[in-house]
């Protein structure tokens, strides 16, 4: 292959990253060692810049946490922050980041205005203005934006001490909570919360009622529900919480969410964990409404639900529900000897592609849960006909109709399946051998 070759095909491929031990390869390859550095500084200088582009600066501009799947119950803060103006505003943007529904997040916010007035350092009993940092704090009182009771059992897992001050942090807990993770699982009340369908029962479902009982509100019962929050006086204190839900609601109900954690937990409050995913559970495709029920919000509207990690040397930005299906498939390919690998000759590997006029939302892409490997020697085939698996298929001058086999070995294949991930290869309609989109659990 030849400079020019190479060189359009760099230009052509916007989502790869030339590393230097390939840079190097390459340059062996094709020119004398004295060369050398003229080629490096070119690509330095014109290539990289492009091919950079789009997942280079995508990875730099998502600002997102990276993916540790060894990570311990500590926490690391990102230079993403919160979005609002202020904290009932930063809190709704980040529930409804999370997938949630607006009157979902109103009915939150309208209980955390009762608890804290949403002050992340509010201690119980004491008035809006003054802050008890958790440094400060002794005793058997309520803390934080829902009064952990006391407040030493959220503050106590937090390391350093000092990141539990931080409204993106409690948030972050709060949310594993209502997901039934952490070590302090309230999955019920999360579970009861997701089921309402409108501001009032959902701030009655945060709040909770007694066991099997209801509350009134406006001559209209609501409950049974266990709650989040379960106050003494459920139904003495209501009334405020579904008023200021609503007025919550009036205010930012249009919001569509954004916004990532100010801190960034690890370990099993954040985003280390093993794979959710066994096998493939669900065999047809998801619609958008389906989509984002699972994954949130595309990567166009908020980046909170992003996480980075490393897959073979090729740095990239996923959903964090893949993320950690994507590591087990790495340590499992390395455990078999499977050799092969993403290369930046051949397209590289990336997962984020926000709708740009060619796809839309029902692409997995714009979540962050589909991925392309080596799209040069995996073409896209609109034709749907079968490619023979060639290993050493010959790299293509495009990524569509562009060459007439491909290269991903079947342990491949197998094992991206294993992990929750449906293959384009085994489309009908089409064959897309670059492409994996996850398929772990059940809309």
């Amino acid at each position: 292959m030849g400079f020019l070759e190479i060189l359009k095909i760099a230009l052509k491929t916007p989502t790869t990253i030339i590393l230097w031990g390939e840079a190097k390869m390459l340059a062996e390859k094709i020119i004398s060692a004295s060369k050398f550095l003229i080629l490096i500084l070119f690509i330095c200088t014109i290539i990289y810049p492009n091919i950079a582009a789009a997942q280079g600066s995508t990875y730099r501009k998502l600002q997102t946490p990276f993916y540790d799947p060894n990570g311990s119950q500590t926490t690391s803060c990102g230079s993403a922050s919160l979005i609002g103006s202020e904290n009932a505003e930063k809190v709704f943007n980040f529930f409804r980041g999370k997938g949630m529904e607006a009157w979902q997040a109103a009915g939150i916010i309208g209980n955390m205005t009762a608890e804290s007035g949403v002050e992340p350092q509010r201690l119980q009993g004491t008035p809006i203005d003054v802050k008890t940092p958790a440094e400060s704090f002794s005793g058997s009182l309520g803390w934080g934006i829902v009064q952990w009771t006391p407040g030493s059992k959220f503050i106590d897992t937090i390391n350093p001490i000092s990141k539990a001050n931080e409204l993106g942090v409690q948030l972050e807990f709060l949310w594993k909570q209502l997901e039934g993770k952490g070590p302090l699982p309230e999955k019920q009340a999360g579970d009861e919360l997701k089921r309402t369908t409108d501001v009032e029962s959902a701030t009655v479902a945060f709040q909770g009622t007694e066991p099997g009982g209801t509350v009134q509100y406006e001559g209209k019962s609501y409950g049974p529900y266990t709650g989040f929050e379960r106050p003494a006086d459920k139904q003495g204190s209501i009334a405020f919480r579904i008023d200021t839900a609503k007025s919550i609601f009036a205010k930012y109900g249009s919001n569509d969410g954004g916004g990532a954690a100010e801190c960034v937990l690890g370990g099993s409050l954040g985003i280390s964990g093993d794979c959710q995913a066994n096998g493939i559970v669900y065999e047809g495709q998801y619609t958008q409404q389906q989509l984002r029920k699972i994954f949130g919000p595309p990567v166009r509207d908020t980046k909170v639900n992003l996480v980075n990690i490393d897959f073979f040397g090729s740095k990239i930005p996923v959903h964090k529900l893949v993320a950690p299906c994507l590591k087990a498939i790495e340590q499992e390919l390395i455990a078999k000897n499977v050799s092969y690998r993403p290369e930046a000759l051949k397209g590289g590997f990336w997962c984020i592609r926000e709708n740009d006029g060619q796809i839309g939302d029902s692409s997995y892409h714009v979540y962050g849960a589909g991925c392309d490997i080596n799209p040069l020697t995996n073409n896209y085939f609109s034709d749907g006909k079968a490619r023979p698996y060639t290993p050493n298929c010959p790299i293509a001058t495009g990524v569509i109709d562009s060459g007439n086999c491909y290269d991903l070995p079947p342990d491949y294949v197998s094992t991206f399946e294993k992990y929750g991930f449906a293959w384009g290869g085994n489309y009908s309609s089409i064959k897309d051998y670059m492409h994996f989109e996850w398929h772990g659990v059940k809309p």
